[in-house]
């Protein structure tokens, strides 16, 4: 039950950013961008690298137009 309502603010607080984002225009969101605000709406993700080694591919490579 506490899932659902994490997930029922979640939704109510991006209904609201989403209506507080539909308002700016293009040169105040290009205005908060260069001065390093948050602009209202956009969801922060946390993306960190993973420095793992890449894993080798699974797939077979396509072969080019002029090798068929």
């Amino acid at each position: 039950m506490e899932k659902q309502n994490d997930v029922d603010a979640l939704e109510r607080d991006s209904g609201a950013a989403e209506a507080i984002a539909e308002s700016l225009s293009f040169p105040e969101v290009y205005r908060m961008i260069q001065a390093g605000e948050e602009v209202p709406g956009l969801q922060q993700l946390e993306i960190k690298p993973c420095h793992d080694q890449p894993t080798v591919s699974q797939m077979p490579r396509k072969s080019k137009p002029w090798e068929k």
